[in-house]
Order: C-alpha cells, then sequence, then structure tokens
C-alpha cells in the first residue's frame, strides 16, 4: 500500500456506517439484493423500487406484497439502493447546495438571482427551486471529488484477523466485538472523512488515516491516529 488507506479497529462497537449510515426500525426481512426505503417516522422497509411519478409516487415491491404498494414521497426520508455502483460524473461538483428542508445536493452552480437558483447536478443538466429554500451554498476546493460513499457491500474491504468480526447489512458495519475493518480510498493530500455512529455497552473506536497497514492495528506503520 502506499499510504492513502483508511482503517477502523473497533471494541464492542455495534453499529457503524463509512459515510452514510441509518438506524431505525425495519419491518420484514431482506434478501439477498433488496433495497431499502426508510419514512420520516423511522421505520424502513425492504423490498425493490418499481416507479416514481407524479401522480402514484413511489411504487414498491415485495415477494409478500399481493401487489405493489404506493408511498407519498413526502413520507419518505430516503430510498438506498443495495450494491450501487459508482456514479461516473462527466465533471466533478463544484458547489455544496443545502435547503431548509435538510435536503443537500452536490452540483454545479448555473445562476441565483432574488428568485430562484439553478444548477446541474449528475443526473439533471438543469434544475431549479426557489430562492425561499435555499439554505446555503458552499463552494467547493480545487480538485474536490467523491472517493467513496457507502458502503454498500462489504467487496473491497479488508478485515482483520478474525473475518467474523464484521458483517455487513442494510449500508451498516456491524461488529459485535474487536475487530479492524479497512479500505484503500486513495486518499490525497487533503480529504474529508465522515461517518455515523451507533453503540450499545463499552465502546472504544480508533481511525488510522493514510495507513499502509488496513488489516491490522500497528503503531509501526506510518499514520494519523484518531481515537
Amino acid at each position: 500500500m502506499s499510504g492513502n488507506s483508511f482503517q477502523i479497529w473497533c471494541c464492542f462497537l455495534r453499529s457503524l456506517g463509512i459515510a452514510v449510515a441509518f438506524f431505525g426500525q425495519v419491518l420484514g426481512q431482506a434478501s439477498d439484493r433488496d433495497d431499502l426505503v426508510r419514512f420520516l417516522d423511522g421505520s424502513m422497509l425492504h423490498g425493490k423500487l418499481q416507479q416514481v411519478n407524479l401522480d402514484a409516487g413511489v411504487r414498491w415491491a415485495r415477494g409478500d406484497l399481493a401487489k405493489p404498494v404506493d408511498f407519498r414521497p413526502d413520507n419518505l426520508a430516503w430510498i438506498r439502493f443495495e450494491g450501487a455502483r459508482p456514479v461516473q460524473r462527466q465533471r466533478e461538483p463544484s458547489v455544496h447546495i443545502r435547503f431548509h428542508n435538510g435536503d443537500e445536493v452536490l452540483g454545479n452552480l448555473i445562476s441565483v438571482d432574488e428568485q430562484r437558483v439553478q444548477f446541474s447536478t449528475w443526473f439533471n443538466e438543469q434544475m431549479s427551486a426557489p430562492r425561499a429554500g435555499l439554505q446555503s451554498l458552499a463552494f467547493l476546493s480545487p480538485g474536490f471529488s467523491i472517493l467513496y460513499e457507502g458502503p454498500t457491500t462489504l467487496d473491497g474491504w479488508k478485515l482483520g484477523r478474525d473475518p467474523k468480526a464484521w458483517t455487513y447489512r442494510d449500508g451498516v458495519f456491524i461488529s459485535e466485538g474487536v475487530g479492524v475493518l479497512g479500505r484503500d480510498f486513495g486518499l490525497k493530500g487533503s480529504s474529508r472523512i465522515e461517518f455515523d455512529l451507533q453503540w450499545n455497552g463499552t465502546f472504544s473506536l480508533i481511525v488510522p488515516v493514510y495507513t499502509a497497514a488496513l488489516d491490522r492495528f500497528d503503531y509501526r506503520s506510518n499514520s494519523y491516529m484518531f481515537y
């Protein structure tokens, strides 16, 4: 390794998600490749997204349903696609846009005036929103790029001596003992790492970054360590 990696060492950590992790009551059992929808009350439902339109809303299918069910979008918090692959962007985003309702998007600013803000994203070349709904615009550093969002599977992650210490489920890494989990993200000279945590009982966490040791905890390895 070239010292551009990220490692997690946990003791009695219950749930950890890199970049994004969500928790709540899961309704129904999941199959191997089920997607997941979360509602605003915190409950979640496995299944498959079939369609989204202005009339029916979000149509969700499951094997134990007689027919797909429609949900109103204003009752949903998010949808996570199992095993999602990275998006190939034509160009990297240059601005981080936040709205008062909690929505966030990375894109490129086209224009902003007293009435509306216009911007482009990887999924739409031109979008607009009322200026009154805009909370903030943060311009990103030159050369900004997204290296990783997830997890969506265990693929690409290296486990420590006990491969059973970590499991993956519903976009979250889970450990019930001492375990090491690491991945080479190709970190550059400047980077930002975000993840959410939830735990029960005794908790200890050490996060080495820019380390050459992915599958073990090694004080002799050059790295920055955060406790």
